[in-house]
Order: C-alpha cells, then structure tokens, then sequence
C-alpha cells in the first residue's frame, strides 16, 4: 500500500479532481452521481471493454475515457493518465496496481459491497443473502495493490427486508453509497486520519459466482435458505434453476415460504391449486412463484438433488 499520510494535509482548490474506475449498475451510478457533484470534477475515466454501460455515459469532452480490455492494458496507458486528487473505484473488474495507484495524490478508494473483512471478494450482495445475513453491510476502503485489503474509510448498513430479493437491495446499496460518497467528499482529512486497519484473522474472501452457481440445493437446504438462495440470484442475474427427474430444466426466480409444510421424499413436487411446492431436505418446502418450465411440472415429478 502506498504510503499517503502526510498527502491527507494537502490544501485542495475545489474541485476535487478525480480519477474513476467503473463497469456496471454501482459504475453507472456513482458516475451519475459525481457529474451532479459540484465538490468533484472527473479528469478520466477508464471502463473495460466489456461494459454495457458505455453508451449510458455523458460523453462530452470534460473528461478523457479510456476503453481496455484487461489488466495488462491497464497498467500500459498509466503514461496517458494525468494526476488527480482522488481515485473512485466502482465496480470495477480488474487489479489496479501501484503504477496506477501512484495517480492520486491524496488517496484511491473503491466502493465495496459487503462489510470488511468478513466479505472480500467477488459477489458479496449476493453471499450475504444467501448466508442469512440479518443486515446488508458496505464499505468504503482504500485501494491497495491487493483486493478489498485496504483500510476502511467508512461503512454503513441496512436491514435486509424479508420480501426483498436482491435487485431490491442494489437499489439500496446505491442510494447508501450517495450518502457516503457525500460524507466523504465533505470531510476526507478527518476520515483518512480516523480509518482503520483490517483484520487478517477476521477476513474471508467469497468467490465471483457465476451462473452455473446457480443449482438449488434441496437436499441440504431448509425453506427459508432455498428462499434466500432464489432471491440472491434473481433478476438482474440469471436466476437459480433445477433439473426434474424428467431431465426437464426449471429456471426458478422466486419461492415462497410454505406457512404449512408439504413433507416427505427431498426435491418431491405437490401440484396444488397455487401451484408447485417443492419439498426440501432439511425442513419446509416451499412453493414456486415465478418459474419458467420448458413443459409442466406435475406431481410425482422430482428435482434432482
């Protein structure tokens, strides 16, 4: 990690200029929201290739943007990039070295899905449905050489509604990251000398999950985590699915709990008149709201476990 403490102490004629980093929903939202920022003018920008966001962005000639498609190219443009104040990084899929970090002269941040250091990694939304997490935790941390290693700046949380799936709380994360943006931009000398060190013993990486992921696991699942698992992975994602012993594919995008529990044989579909419940293996079932069968699912049938 770069060593910035007397840098903090810098006199900053506004606008704060700033570097970003971004891809997708969180990118495209924090850049809407610094845009309408008067405290922060963006000098560049760098998006990979891969992003679907590029045509969203108001490309006027305020500000250089930079196109690449991986890591390697990205530590091969450092010369083209110009010093700025602050770098933000949202959402952004590629390891950003010291070369590129050297560009701020006060501090790199990156807006983190997950509290620190319990959730570093890929997914962390995701994951913290999925385990059953009460409240949803994010963070704002110094960038480092090394992923979600940095010292946390500053950390909010919600509480994680129970009919919330998890487009609901992308929703929310990005109204909370405005919020601490706003503090940040506000008082950054303060929080960088009040920020805190993570600690190893207490940190967890959690893998990037990818659509494959996405089986349901009746056998070792009660109702309330095959709940949690659906609505972790739904819309904008690609969804939790099954296979029946039919060999017939079932993308599932939302269950309901089951108040009174069908019981029996892990995986078993009971066809009633609301629809398809699906026994679970370590307790409940639960029933399929919204799901897409290539053909009907029947009683009798079963999903594979």
């Amino acid at each position: 990690m770069i060593n910035r403490e007397l840098s903090t102490e810098k006199t900053i004629v506004r606008p704060i200029s700033i570097g970003l980093l971004i891809n997708g929903d969180r990118g495209l939202h924090v850049f809407n929201h610094i845009t309408c920022t008067s405290e922060v003018a963006i000098k560049w920008m760098i998006i990979p290739k891969s992003s679907t966001i590029s045509e969203k962005l108001d490309d006027t000639n305020k500000y250089t943007k930079v196109v690449i498609q991986n890591a390697l190219e990205l530590n091969e443009i450092d010369n083209e990039l110009e010093h700025v104040d602050i770098l933000l990084c949202a959402g952004f899929p590629f390891k950003i070295s010291n070369k590129i970090l050297s560009k701020a002269s006060i501090v790199g941040i990156n807006l983190h899905g997950g509290p620190l250091p319990a959730y570093r990694g890929g997914s962390p939304l995701m994951w913290q449905i999925i385990n059953g997490e009460k409240y949803i935790g994010i963070s704002i941390h110094e960038l480092a050489e090394d992923f979600d290693t940095g010292d946390v700046i500053l950390e909010s949380n919600f509480l994680l509604e129970n009919e919330w799936s998890i487009s609901d709380v992308q929703a929310t994360v990005n109204l909370e990251f405005s919020k601490l943006l706003n503090e940040f931009f506000s008082n950054f000398k303060t929080l960088l000398r009040n920020k805190r060190s993570q600690s190893k013993e207490k940190a967890r990486y959690w893998h990037q999950r990818n659509p494959q992921d996405g089986s349901v696991d009746w056998t070792n699942n009660d109702s309330l985590k095959v709940y949690n698992f659906v609505r972790a992975i739904s819309n904008p994602y690609p969804g939790a699915f099954g296979i029946l012993s039919s060999g017939n594919f079932v993308r599932i995008w939302e269950v309901k709990i089951d108040e009174v529990p069908v019981c029996g044989n892990t995986g078993r579909v009971v066809v009633m008149p609301d629809g398809p419940h699906i026994v679970c293996g370590m307790g409940g079932s639960v029933l399929l709201t919204k799901f897409e069968p290539k053909s009907e699912i029947k009683t009798g049938d079963r999903f594979l476990v």
